[in-house]
């Protein structure tokens, strides 16, 4: 798996556990973290190949959506990013 869906596989599980809870309780913790792995690694790649298939831009398509009010939010975030 390339290293950017590691990454986000990472950060998948590490929100978990923290919805529960469970960054302190290593017991709980693995279990967890092993049970969903699988479905955090497929959830990477999925958004990886989102964010691929708009080229990086994935988020113009969100902006896309928004109401012509939030016009000024959007310039402001394509101003940073």
């Amino acid at each position: 798996m390339p290293a950017n869906a590691d990454t986000l596989t990472e950060i998948n599980l590490d929100e978990l556990v923290a919805s529960f809870g469970w960054q302190d309780r290593p017991l709980l913790r693995r279990p967890l973290r092993r049970l969903f792995l699988g479905p955090a690694q497929a959830f990477a790649r999925h958004m990886l190949e989102f964010d691929a298939r708009w080229n990086g831009k994935s988020w113009q398509l969100l902006f896309s959506a928004m109401p012509a009010d939030a016009e000024r939010t959007a310039e402001d975030l394509q101003a940073v990013s």
